[in-house]
């Protein structure tokens, strides 16, 4: 792609649609979902992440919004928080919980592990 003229950057979307669906190297990418998965992906995005909502759900306080709110079974609710996470929407801790803004986790750990230059006085 030319960064002055954009030469060629059609071709290089078709390439990144034509990789983004290939079903063989990327799984998922194409999975239909129920629309109860979807409004539940709404809520958490719209609703749970705004200013003042919490960081994280546990698992099993997921799987209770899910089946209250949007009658997704114990099952469903497991495809649902694996595809949520496959897809960067949600992201799994070690102790299960789920981080509901992964953007907001990555801006902390970047805040703690950013490096100080040393200073020769």
């Amino acid at each position: 792609v030319d960064s002055k003229t954009n030469l060629g950057i059609a071709d290089l979307k078709n390439m990144m649609v034509a990789a983004a669906l290939n079903e063989a190297k990327l799984p998922r990418t194409s999975t239909e979902v129920p629309l109860n998965f979807a409004k539940l992906s709404d809520h958490l995005t719209k609703t749970l992440t705004r200013d003042g909502g919490p960081f994280s759900l546990s698992y099993e306080e997921f799987v209770t919004l899910a089946n209250s709110k949007f009658s997704i079974d114990g099952e469903s609710s497991l495809n649902a928080k694996e595809l949520f996470c496959f897809w960067g929407m949600l992201f799994e801790l070690s102790n299960g919980d789920l981080v509901l803004n992964p953007q907001q986790l990555a801006d902390v750990l970047a805040c703690v592990f950013t490096k100080e230059p040393n200073k020769i006085a």
